[in-house]
């Protein structure tokens, strides 16, 4: 396990990549792109209506952004049509800590994604593209909030990938998950959002309009956190140069 510690004030795209030496010799290891966030404050509460452009900066990820879909109607929204074959995901930088008493966490959406075959869950091949909430306590590890969904979650959302209509507020759907079900009171979380999408069909992608996480709750600890300023790179085992270290 290799860790570094890096510094930043500003959201930046970062390439890592170790190299080790044995007599001069290097090997490398697999390169890997992050981004790395500036600190920032730990809350209970956040609120996020998602109305302006401006709505999305606490917010690290590309292929999202505070958009309208009519005169009136804004979203935080993935590119759309999305792309294929990858994931598109908006983590939001402020550390949550996860509240005793209010715990609940809830947004709005409306998914226009590929809908999966049926009968099969959102881990599996069949499921094709979707979309899943997940929350991390270090950055690395990620648990799902809610199993992933598509556009087969709602007839109207379905009528809309047939189609290709835009979304509406009609068509947004209530979202609620307990944060307490996987994690303890206390404990500091990052929350994302996540859109799997395969090699095949794609849609007018995520659109997500408010977003609510223990309302009124306050913190138990004052004091910031950011997302993980120490990369690791974990290495073969055995020792690739040394087969005998354990």
């Amino acid at each position: 396990l290799i860790s570094v510690a890096y510094q930043t004030n500003e959201v930046e795209d970062l390439e890592i990549q170790a190299v080790a030496y044995r007599n001069g010799t290097p090997a490398y290891s697999p390169k890997a792109d992050i981004q790395a966030a500036p600190s920032r404050e730990r809350t209970a509460e956040y609120i996020n209506e998602f109305e302006t452009s401006s709505d999305d900066d606490d917010f690290t990820g590309a292929g999202w952004r505070v958009q309208g879909v009519d005169e009136v109607t804004n979203f935080l929204s993935t590119d759309s049509p999305y792309p294929n074959s990858g994931d598109l995901t908006f983590t939001l930088t402020t550390p949550i800590e996860v509240s005793e008493t209010n715990s609940l966490m809830s947004w709005q959406d409306v998914a226009i994604v590929e809908p999966g075959l049926p009968g099969f869950d959102y881990t599996h091949p069949g499921s094709r593209d979707y979309v899943i909430v997940e929350a991390s306590s270090d950055g690395l590890n990620w648990k799902p909030l809610i199993d992933g969904y598509d556009a087969s979650h709602d007839p109207g959302w379905r009528a809309l990938w047939i189609g290709g209509g835009a979304p509406s507020r009609s068509n947004l759907k209530n979202h609620t998950v307990n944060l307490r079900t996987d994690w303890s009171a206390g404990d500091v979380i990052f929350i994302r959002f996540r859109l799997h999408a395969d090699n095949q069909v794609n849609g007018r992608g995520w659109f997500i309009e408010r977003l609510e996480i223990q309302k009124g709750a306050v913190v138990a600890n004052e004091g910031e956190i950011g997302l993980p300023t120490e990369f690791a790179l974990h290495s073969n085992y055995p020792n690739p140069f040394n087969p005998s270290t354990n």
